[in-house]
């Protein structure tokens, strides 16, 4: 082991996905990275878990932890980065997603190449649903990109590709900045956007991760409060960046920006709502009148989204159902496709 490679600490928070888990765990065992710690966080399952993990406790690299007590889906972020992981990098790997670049870790701190003004390498992903239809997201068509972390925060919500089981990040300025404050469906994403602000960031035109969409994920049991109150990874990045002196002008042209964005796209996606629930998110903005105008031009201005709310309008959730699923199998990569 040369000095240079520092412990990584992959975080697996998990509860009650037992029939999911063990790929997650093979596929932080099989990263290539030489100094490695893997942590099963189990938020007291009432599962399998512990089985599932016993089938590995030969591996030390290893560490299986289970709350007594239930924390919570942020708790359980919050709990396995500040008082179980060791690593001075971390990377958050949910039970039901897994790892698919055996390399993706070590090339990342090849890159990083011991400089101390990189806080996050963030590479690509695949979505990928029951059926096996995927898309595949990345954060640059370039092979590495590397980003001033100020430029890299005012890429508005929409155009930015920051997924956290893809993420790589310091460890010591995540602690210190206190990752993971807000109990909300993205908290990782207000994480990340701050910590943006405290150096460069690497980018890898490349996938490291699959995250797999089955019914129970959180963002797809969201109520209209929940999504609303998801407002807060903008609005507090916001603040935040304000503190640390960036531009106003261009904060406030980011911030009406991203809530315009995230309200379209995100007022009919409340779990079996219909179209007053987003309604409801879209009012929610109204405070911010530039991007409240900015949310209704989009809407009307833009095809995809219009479709979306007009299924919504005339059919209900089961029609928005319907037609998100159906431009899913159009224009998602197909199982015979992709081999």
């Amino acid at each position: 082991m040369r000095p240079s490679d520092p412990l990584v600490s992959i975080m697996i928070p998990t509860y009650n996905q037992a029939a999911m888990l063990g790929r997650a765990i093979e596929s932080a065992l099989a990263q290539t990275h030489c100094n490695l710690e893997v942590i099963v966080a189990d938020d007291a399952s009432t599962d399998s878990t512990p089985e599932v993990v016993a089938r590995y406790a030969s591996d030390d690299r290893l560490r299986y932890v289970r709350n007594e007590q239930r924390r919570g889906r942020v708790g359980n972020y919050r709990h396995t980065l500040y008082d179980v992981a060791r690593g001075a990098w971390a990377i958050n790997l949910d039970g039901d997603d897994y790892l698919d670049d055996r390399r993706f870790i070590e090339d990342a701190i090849a890159a990083v190449n011991g400089r101390c003004d990189i806080v996050m390498v963030l590479a690509g992903h695949r979505v990928v649903l029951n059926n096996g239809d995927s898309k595949v997201d990345l954060p640059t068509r370039a092979a590495s990109q590397e980003m001033d972390g100020q430029a890299y925060f005012l890429r508005p919500f929409g155009s930015l590709v920051t997924a956290h089981l893809a993420t790589l990040y310091r460890r010591d300025i995540a602690t210190a900045i206190d990752f993971y404050r807000y109990d909300i469906v993205s908290t990782d994403r207000e994480s990340l956007w701050r910590l943006a602000l405290h150096g460069q960031v690497l980018l890898m035109g490349r996938v490291a991760a699959v995250w797999q969409i089955h019914g129970e994920n959180t963002n797809a049991r969201l109520t209209a409060e929940e999504v609303i109150l998801n407002t807060k990874a903008i609005l507090e990045p916001y603040a935040y960046a304000i503190a640390r002196g960036v531009d106003r002008d261009a904060l406030d042209s980011w911030r009406d920006e991203s809530l315009a964005k995230y309200v379209v796209s995100h007022g009919p996606l409340v779990a079996g709502g219909g179209f007053k629930d987003a309604v409801e998110v879209l009012q929610s903005i109204r405070p911010y009148r530039r991007a409240f105008r900015l949310a209704v031009v989009y809407l009307l201005t833009d095809p995809r989204a219009l479709a979306k709310w007009m299924l919504l309008r005339a059919g209900g959730h089961r029609a928005f159902a319907a037609g998100r699923w159906l431009w899913r199998r159009i224009t998602w990569s197909t199982p015979s496709r992709t081999r």
